[in-house]
């Protein structure tokens, strides 16, 4: 079974309908869906499925599958409303694309450093990376970072990678990138940014990423 991702294509949307494809007491699959799961490091979103809450949502390869609150008191076929938590979403885009844009200008200043990993939650992002001490340099990161953001540049969808499950963004001045994630449609969107620099490890340098 294939649930179709509609946010990929439409982000900024904030309910549908769906019909019921699979029951499994409290779990069920829809045939299409703007509730994001857990992917990419990307936290997954909350939300309704009609009178129910989505308590986890979760990949199982092609399929989308969302726990509920309670039993799914229906059938296989029955249509539904889709809601999202939309304040949570937003927030999700915006230290998303912000991630990418630290990690980039990261990359692009620092040749030596390599990325470590990273995840996005709803009040916060971060990065890792090995072969680089932000100490020194985090407040000019963060000048270069909030100068960009501050440039209006466009974030598109350009196109489908060979893992079905990802797609590629571009971030306009930027190399395209494949992910999983939801993404504002311009950097004026996310606002100014604040950077904090924690240990990550061993050998592991790690930026935490706030709206300021």
């Amino acid at each position: 079974m294939h649930t179709k991702r509609l946010f990929w294509n439409d982000p900024y949307l904030k309910d549908c309908n769906a019909n019921v494809i699979e029951i499994n007491n409290d779990k069920i699959v829809l045939d299409q869906t703007i509730i994001y799961a857990l992917s990419g490091g990307q936290e997954s979103d909350s939300g309704n499925i009609g009178e129910y809450e989505v308590i986890e949502a979760t990949k199982r390869e092609d399929t989308l599958v969302y726990t509920l609150n309670k039993p799914f008191n229906g059938k296989v076929g029955d249509n539904v409303k889709v809601k999202i938590d939309w304040d949570k979403r937003y927030k999700l885009m915006r230290l998303h694309s912000a991630q990418h844009i630290v990690a980039e200008i990261v990359m692009q200043n620092y040749k030596d450093t390599k990325d470590a990993g990273g995840g996005i939650s709803s009040n916060k992002a971060r990065l890792d990376f090995s072969g680089i001490k932000f100490s020194e340099i985090l407040k000019d990161i963060e000048i270069k970072v909030n100068k960009f953001i501050s440039e209006n540049h466009t974030i598109k969808l350009c196109g489908e990678e060979k893992d079905e499950t990802r797609r590629l963004w571009e971030i306009e001045g930027f190399a395209k990138m494949n992910c999983s994630g939801t993404h504002v449609k311009n950097t004026s969107e996310i606002g100014k940014i604040t950077l904090k620099r924690k240990s990550g490890g061993a050998n592991i340098d790690r930026l935490e990423i706030y709206f300021a």
